[in-house]
């Protein structure tokens, strides 16, 4: 009888060889890399802000509490990459962008502008601009600052529109302050805007869920279920 290992050190040997997933301290060479995309004719582009002003019980994404020297550090870590890839890259174009966190609004006012500056600087940008962000940052000012940063479509967590899910889920607003904010954003010229639902809460039926989202007056033009085991 013989034994497959799957023991934690072979299936890491196995899955950070070069042609495969990058996991722990494995850092590829710039020469494996820049292998990769010659044959790419065109490439998309995911930017990262790890930063939220309070950890939500149910987020699985990489983040950590917003700091403004971190966020400086932060900045002048994601610029140091921009010039790596935009190397590798070449001139090929850019043709999707997406700022994902975390919650990228943290960092509206300490550094994003000038990260967007430099992805605009160093890749032959050929999309526009999606990004999230959190409803309790989309003030009106806020929001004109985005759409001056060059956003075209905002995506937004409410998660729930009933206040005892809220409460539940953590979140620091009201379904009120919901509506009022997805409206705001609505009203403001973007070319999308998305709100993010939460559905199979305790307690929660897919009809008062989808009948609460269908209230938002303004219809945003993506109403997004997520699926959750809680």
């Amino acid at each position: 009888m013989s034994f497959i290992d799957f023991s934690r050190n072979k299936i890491k040997k196995l899955l950070t060889k070069e042609d495969h997933i990058i996991l722990e301290n494995k850092v590829p060479s710039y020469e494996s890399i820049k292998y990769k995309f010659q044959d790419i004719d065109e490439s998309g582009l995911y930017l990262h802000i790890p930063f939220c002003e309070q950890i939500c019980p149910y987020c699985p994404y990489n983040k950590e509490i917003y700091k403004p020297e971190i966020a400086e550090a932060y900045t002048n870590a994601v610029k140091r990459e921009i010039d790596f890839y935009s190397g590798v890259v070449g001139n090929k174009p850019v043709t999707s962008f997406y700022i994902g966190g975390g919650t990228p609004t943290t960092m509206l006012y300490s550094g994003l502008h000038g990260i967007l500056e430099h992805v605009y600087k160093n890749f032959n940008m050929r999309c526009e601009i999606h990004m999230e962000s959190h409803l309790n940052h989309l003030t009106s000012e806020n929001l004109n600052a985005i759409i001056n940063m060059g956003v075209k479509h905002l995506s937004m967590g409410v998660e729930a529109l009933q206040d005892k899910h809220l409460k539940m889920l953590g979140r620091p607003y009201t379904a009120e302050k919901a509506k009022a904010a997805a409206e705001r954003a609505a009203n403001k010229g973007f070319e999308c805007v998305n709100v993010d639902f939460i559905f199979a809460l305790p307690d929660q039926s897919y009809n008062e869920a989808t009948a609460r989202g269908s209230s938002l007056s303004s219809s945003p033009d993506s109403l997004r279920d997520r699926w959750s085991g809680l």
